[in-house]
């Protein structure tokens, strides 16, 4: 387990559709952030028919550091890697994130050893 207090740390992993045709992206991992996210515009247009639409009562409700309310979309899950290692991971569509991606606490956890920040 990686042990951090509550940071935010900026690291570069690449994120695709397959193992395959991953993109570079700067990520953050944020260890007060349960979900991983990432914005929606973020993704490219290929990747968008993989998200799961939600009807509006099954989104879930999110709130920023500003206790403004985050517009979701469903979920999509893309392949992450992080160092060597390759891992299909599941990310909550955002609407209006500062950052493209985030990582939350249980990618931190899955995947501690291959982040180094």
């Amino acid at each position: 387990m990686l042990l951090f207090s509550l940071h935010n740390y900026r690291i570069v992993a690449s994120l695709g559709l397959d193992d395959l045709s991953l993109l570079a992206f700067g990520v953050v991992v944020d260890t007060g952030v349960g979900p991983n996210w990432v914005r929606r515009n973020a993704l490219a247009p290929d990747w968008l028919p993989q998200v799961v639409i939600s009807q509006e009562e099954e989104q879930v409700r999110l709130r920023d550091a500003n206790n403004a309310r985050l517009r979701t979309g469903g979920p999509v899950t893309l392949w992450l890697q992080t160092g060597a290692r390759i891992v299909p991971v599941s990310f909550l569509v955002v609407d209006d994130l500062s950052v493209p991606v985030m990582l939350g606490s249980t990618s931190i956890d899955d995947n501690a050893h291959a982040i180094l920040p």
